[in-house]
């Protein structure tokens, strides 16, 4: 989970706030840091990896969390997008952490090479 929360542009003290509170587990910052510096590279790697060009099916959704920015307490969503390829096999396309809750704003952007066609699911 640390993992994936880095890899979505969540900080180290948002990824211990979100700890704490989703599943009670206190981590300090420096431990957070030692995991996410571990696998730095592959996070890397993993976010510019090349995609398929084509997923039948691709699932979208998003999780509120709550925040502490500029000494203050916001809500972000974290969004998630997962492919299934024409094999049946569920990929983890994306994790975007923004503002606002919404599939718009979160679009195909970014994606070194991004799938050509899809059919979306999302609810809400």
């Amino acid at each position: 989970m640390i993992i994936s929360l880095y890899a979505g542009g969540m900080t180290i003290r948002d990824i211990q706030h979100h700890l704490a509170s989703t599943i009670g587990t206190d981590l300090s910052p420096e431990t957070i840091s030692n995991i996410t510096d571990a696998v730095l590279d592959e996070v890397l790697a993993w976010q510019t990896r090349p995609l398929d060009a084509l997923y039948p099916v691709v699932f979208l959704d998003a999780l509120v969390v709550k925040v502490k920015e500029n000494n203050a307490v916001r809500n972000k969503a974290a969004h998630i997008a997962v492919g299934v390829d024409c094999q049946g096999v569920k990929h983890v396309l994306g994790i975007w952490v923004q503002q606002t809750e919404g599939v718009l704003g979160v679009g195909l952007r970014g994606w070194p090479t991004g799938p050509r066609h899809l059919i979306a699911c999302v609810t809400g």
